[in-house]
This record gives C-alpha cells, structure tokens and sequence, in this order.
C-alpha cells in the first residue's frame, strides 16, 4: 500500500521525464502531479503529463514556486521528487512532518555540492564522479543518500558526456528503489559532510569563462571539454583575447601526436589556433566576437 496521498516530481528535461514515466505505472493519475520549473522551447514533461491524464503547472517564479508547494502539501502526506531541478527548498516545507523531499544531483555527494558540476569535475582533474539521489534537509545538497552511481572521466571526456551518462544512470537508480519508497521509509546512508566545503553557485565560471592560451596545454584540454554541452544552453561560451580583440571559442579538436615535440608551438591562423605540446594537438575554431556600443 502507497505511504502518501499524492506525489509531485518536479524539474526539468530527461531525468524529470523518466520518473514521471516510471512512477504512472504506479501511482493512480490523481494522485501524479508534475511541476516544471524550467521555461523549455518545446516541453517534454507536458507533453509526458498530457499522456498520462496529470496534473501539470509550469512555474519559474520562486516565490510562486514556494507559494505552489506549501498549498501542495496542506494537509496530506505528500513525496516531492527533484529532478534536475534549481530551485532551493524552503525550511518550512522540509520542516514539516507529512512532507518527503528527494533530489537528484549531479556528484557523488558528499563532494561537489552546488551547480554544473559535471563542469567542475573536469576542471579539477577527477578521475570519477557520478550521481547521487539523497533526502533533502535544510542545507544545500546534504542529507542521508538513497543511491548513487559512479561515472569514470577519461582524458577525452566532456561536459555533455557526464550529463548524458548522470540522466542514464540517474533513471537506472531511480527505477531501482521508487517502489520500495513508495511504501515504506528507506533507511539513507548517513554521510559525513564537512563543516566548511565549497558551493559551487550557477554564475561561477571555471577561469572566468576566459581561456588563457599561455596557462599548461593540459588545462586548455580540461577547460575546453568544461565548457562542452554540444549546445545545450548550461555554460556560456569560452572566450579569449588576441591582439586586443575577443573571440568566442566555437569548436574545438584534441587529438594525441604520434611524435611528442620537446617544445611548444602556438600558430594563429585565420579564425582557428593550433596548439602543441607535450604529445597533444589542439586545434581551436574562433569568431570575433561583437563589441556593443555605449
């Protein structure tokens, strides 16, 4: 027998689709609600609620975000599902006793709290990383963790790479323990969380989002594969500075010398830079960008 009166997900884009997905085999069509709180071009999640006969509101506003759950949640035993969702949940609702909270988020916690972290992780040079569905508290990307995934990062991975493989697996472990949560209390695995660690915030930029074709070509490697989201619309687009003008990174390519040279080359050539060194090439496609006028 199902534990709560109604379930809401919540968020954005795949992850938040799969669960919808997985939960109507399970939960009776008044009971699902779906939240977004992304403003998509064209949205899946409503098209998905559409499908399944759901209840379906589109918000972005906090305030009207905060104003939506605490009327959600009056008086009834309710499960909120984040998934791939930015807004930051409110003491009063976290506090209050008929209310259970999960999210979803993009690190092994209790490492890499905050935002874009498949970023950060390439930036730092890790090895791993992955995923994490945990209990939401009062602190940010804290609490007791349900299930986690691991994602190995090679010397050719990208933003984009994490992302795609942390929804694959973020679904993969969803789908492994939503049944048994929806009727009886699973017991997280208590971490320890440091008492002074780094948020990573949303408008933080790995180097400020500024390429600095001087620093190690091994930087230039993780920076450029930081800021790849094959598109998506996550990171702004590096720039650079040349001769006093800027330009914006628009493709990259990184392939190993077969011969590594014992010295560092850079070549500038009409809207693309070559660099070389220490067994790796990089070739770098730019376009000036345009100065506003004041």
């Amino acid at each position: 027998m199902m534990r709560f009166e109604s379930v809401l997900v919540m968020g954005a884009n795949k992850i938040a689709c799969d669960c919808v997905a997985l939960l109507a085999k399970k939960v009776e069509t008044t009971m699902l609600s779906v939240l977004e709180t992304a403003l998509p071009t064209v949205s899946m999640l409503s098209k998905l609620a559409h499908k399944y006969g759901l209840e379906y509101v589109n918000i972005i506003d906090k305030g009207q975000i905060t104003e939506y759950l605490m009327k959600y949640a009056r008086s009834r035993n309710v499960l909120i599902i984040s998934a791939n969702n930015r807004y930051i949940f409110r003491e009063e609702l976290i506090s209050q006793p008929n209310v259970e909270i999960i999210n979803f988020h993009y690190a092994l916690l209790p490492a890499y709290r905050g935002m874009n972290i498949p970023t950060w992780v390439i930036c730092n040079g890790e090895t791993e990383t992955g995923i994490t569905w945990h209990y939401v508290t009062k602190e940010i990307d804290h609490g007791s963790i349900i299930a986690q995934r691991t994602i190995i990062i090679e010397d050719t991975t990208t933003a984009f790479d994490i992302t795609r493989k942390g929804m694959q697996l973020g679904r993969e472990a969803f789908e492994s323990f939503y049944e048994e949560l929806l009727e009886r209390e699973i017991q997280g695995r208590e971490v320890s969380y440091p008492k002074v660690e780094r948020v990573y915030k949303a408008r933080e930029l790995p180097d400020k989002g500024c390429l600095d074709l001087d620093k190690p070509i091994l930087h230039i490697s993780r920076l450029l594969r930081a800021y790849d989201y094959r598109g998506m619309d996550l990171m702004p687009k590096l720039r650079l500075i040349l001769d006093g003008t800027e330009y914006s990174v628009e493709r990259y390519s990184i392939t190993q010398e077969m011969e590594a040279g014992d010295k560092r080359t850079k070549i500038h050539e009409a809207n693309s830079i070559i660099l070389s060194d220490n067994g790796m090439k990089i070739t770098i496609g730019i376009v000036p960008m345009e100065i506003e006028k004041r």
